[in-house]
């Protein structure tokens, strides 16, 4: 985390008017994934700029929806905003910049970012990476939210449930309240009527990560426990459409695979996200996956709030 002192925005009257997208009337307490993006010298263009980089598809998503809602906010409204809500503050000038810079400060469930640049020709040559930043900073904020709301509202009995199953210890959401058990398999879900999310820990022999043997393993398991309406109905992948990327955590490696789920003989279908480690005191790999069926609304926050849980 970096701080910044806010001291030199305080007294800004300056009021930008040139907004294209309508203000919500109050300000936000907490919708996940907005962000409001203003600057102290009313640079249209550079809010303009700011707002697409954050707005860029999400991966592995059924229809296309942006990483963040981008809102251009009047900058007469910022030091209301900074209270509640994630902010982005441009701040232009090139006397006291010589390139650009990007910080930014997180405090009691909020993250503030301060964009600095000399000039709008130069913070578009360096958008693309301070782009990059900026999405991860807000990303990570927004995971951390979740994981600390899951820790005052979750569900203790679905978590020993899968503790008996599998041996793996984590929370669960306290609405998923309906499960199934297989062999070193749990599946856990809200059975919702609409937007149904559902989480799935499994295991199978190995002491290697492979992102092919992961999806292969995934069909068999899914495939045998997860059936449709009918038994010629079963859960596959839809290969072409998985992201994986090796990652670590706590010096632990992670393989983390993003995609489509669908149902074979059926339209069912969503996102998943799943996250594989090697568990080697007891020579297997560890599977924690999240999938969503919500054919009738996004699925940008359902699948990231589950997202969390798995973390």
């Amino acid at each position: 985390m970096r701080n910044i002192h806010l001291i030199y925005i305080i007294g800004i009257v300056l009021c930008i008017t040139a907004c294209t997208k309508k203000r919500p009337k109050e300000p936000s307490a907490g919708r996940p994934y907005e962000v409001f993006v203003t600057s102290t010298t009313g640079d249209t263009a550079a809010i303009a700029m700011v707002c697409k980089t954050l707005s860029v598809e999400v991966e592995a998503l059924p229809q296309p929806e942006p990483q963040f809602d981008a809102v251009k906010m009047e900058l007469a409204d910022y030091l209301s905003a900074i209270k509640k809500k994630s902010t982005v503050l441009i701040d232009i000038n090139r006397k006291k910049y010589h390139s650009p810079t990007v910080t930014w400060q997180t405090s009691d469930g909020t993250i503030h970012i301060f964009l600095n640049a000399d000039s709008s020709e130069s913070l578009a040559n360096a958008i693309d990476s301070i782009g990059n930043i900026m999405r991860e900073q807000l990303l990570r904020h927004e995971m951390a939210v979740a994981k600390d709301l899951l820790k005052t509202k979750h569900n203790p009995k679905a978590e020993q449930k899968v503790k008996d199953v599998t041996g793996v210890e984590m929370l669960i959401p306290a609405d998923m309240q309906h499960s199934k058990v297989g062999e070193q398999f749990i599946w856990l879900s809200n059975d919702a009527l609409t937007g149904m999310q559902s989480i799935c820990v499994y295991s199978y022999p190995g002491l290697t990560l492979n992102a092919e043997r992961a999806l292969s393993m995934r069909d068999s398991v899914l495939g045998r426990n997860i059936e449709g309406e009918t038994k010629d109905m079963h859960m596959t992948t839809a290969a072409q459409s998985v992201i994986s990327q090796m990652m670590t955590n706590s010096g632990r490696k992670v393989l983390v695979q993003r995609g489509l789920w669908e149902m074979t003989g059926d339209a069912m279908g969503g996102p998943f996200v799943s996250r594989s480690y090697v568990d080697s005191a007891n020579h297997r790999i560890v599977v924690k996956e999240a999938f969503v069926y919500a054919p009738e609304r996004k699925k940008r926050n359902l699948i990231r709030q589950l997202e969390a849980a798995i973390y």
